[in-house]
């Protein structure tokens, strides 16, 4: 039993040693669904979108979350280049072209509805423990669509949310349920809007 225990110690000493983070930032991918066909929605193949920019108003913009070590310490994700805005707003484009728009990117681009959005709120939570890590990511998202036939508008604040347990910790959990949480809030905008002719609408 004492030598059981003695190697139970010495097991934890191991982890703790090597699972202490050290603030250092790392990359998250964000991507449209990569791994499932899209259903296509209905009347969008002949409405063009102009994907503009998004605002982020987080208070730390550069940050996409963070892992919480069991041995102290954290670790801070990011995407690529540190701009979530523009990592958003791809993801929304190629999102919605994946759903069926013919989309293209940029505010003042030619469209029958041109979509820009903010951030307020986005990130993936890694709080690891002993023999698991608990992961939650959450993403919220203010979204206009201007319609240029008639100058109508529809805003539209969408949600989504996800959550894990992994025993052990991948830094492509983290990526996986953030680009979960993600997509959940662009389904979202999917379920409340629909095509009217040339124009997006809010379902009644």
């Amino acid at each position: 039993m004492r030598i059981q225990r003695a190697w139970l110690m010495l097991a934890a000493v191991l982890c703790l040693s090597g699972c202490q983070g050290k603030g250092e930032m790392i990359n998250l991918n964000l991507h449209a669904a990569p791994d499932k066909e899209l259903p296509k929605v209905k009347g969008a193949e002949g409405l063009t979108v102009a994907v503009g920019a998004f605002e982020d108003l987080r208070s730390e913009q550069k940050r996409l979350g963070k892992r919480t070590h069991i041995g102290g310490g954290e670790t801070f994700f990011q995407v690529p280049g540190g701009n979530s805005a523009d990592a958003v707003a791809k993801v929304v484009a190629d999102y919605l072209s994946a759903r069926g728009w013919r989309v293209v990117r940029g505010a003042g681009a030619s469209a029958d509805v041109a979509i820009t959005g903010r951030i307020q709120d986005l990130g993936v939570h890694a709080k690891s423990r002993f023999m698991g890590t608990d992961l939650t990511a959450k993403s919220k998202l203010s979204i206009q669509a201007k319609n240029a036939s008639d100058g109508s508008a529809v805003n539209l604040s969408v949600f989504g949310n996800a959550e894990d347990t992994e025993v052990w910790f991948d830094l492509e959990d983290a990526q996986d349920i953030i680009n979960d949480a993600l997509n959940k809030s662009l389904d979202y905008l999917i379920a409340n809007t629909k095509v009217d002719g040339r124009t997006l609408k809010l379902v009644e």
